[in-house]
């Protein structure tokens, strides 16, 4: 398990924690809100801080 804490912004103070290979990052989003491309910028064993460099349009819930 990989705890992925969330800086910045529409996932900012948001902690994910996932099972799987190493998240290299990505657009992340809630639905009805606006994406955010996030990138890890810290990595220790078992926590990845990922930090918003680009903020996308809101999702449709169509």
């Amino acid at each position: 398990m990989v705890i992925v804490r969330f800086v910045g912004g529409p996932l900012g103070g948001l902690v994910l924690e996932r099972t799987g290979p190493r998240w290299p990052g990505g657009w992340m989003g809630l639905e009805g809100g606006h994406w955010g491309l996030y990138r890890v910028v810290h990595s220790t064993p078992g926590t990845l801080v990922a930090e918003c460099i680009l903020i996308g349009p809101p999702l449709s819930t169509a």
